[in-house]
């Protein structure tokens, strides 16, 4: 994803390390590492949380159609309890982009008209 177009409520992953000497956050990925909460770090992530909304998206517009007695806020919220339960704990996601997943979610479902689902 271009840094550009990185939403600006998108989380930061940082961190602090004690001592006197300078020091970098790091996560080893694929061999290399990788500066958490550099651009290239926030845009990766940001990728990733986008792509997991537009499928849980899908998801939700297709739960509706299989169980059309369901509201559009109920359909919502047990996809909520997916992503802070058991569905999502194997997610490689910080709470603080869970959050903004689901609340990327909430946007994009009142995008397809589902205007029920309240204020965050």
């Amino acid at each position: 994803m271009n840094p550009d177009a990185i939403p600006e409520d998108f989380p930061r992953r940082t961190g602090a390390l004690p001592g006197a000497q300078d020091k970098f956050l790091a996560l080893k990925v694929g061999g290399r590492y990788v500066v958490l909460g550099s651009d290239e770090d926030r845009s990766e992530r940001c990728g990733y949380c986008a792509a997991l909304a537009d499928d849980l998206r899908d998801y939700c517009l297709r739960k509706a159609c299989e169980h059309p007695s369901w509201t559009h806020l109920a359909n919502f919220e047990r996809t909520c309890q997916g992503i802070y339960g058991e569905a999502g704990k194997d997610w490689e996601i910080t709470s603080l982009e869970r959050e903004w997943l689901v609340q990327r979610l909430r946007y994009l479902l009142i995008q397809k008209g589902w205007d029920d689902l309240g204020a965050a």
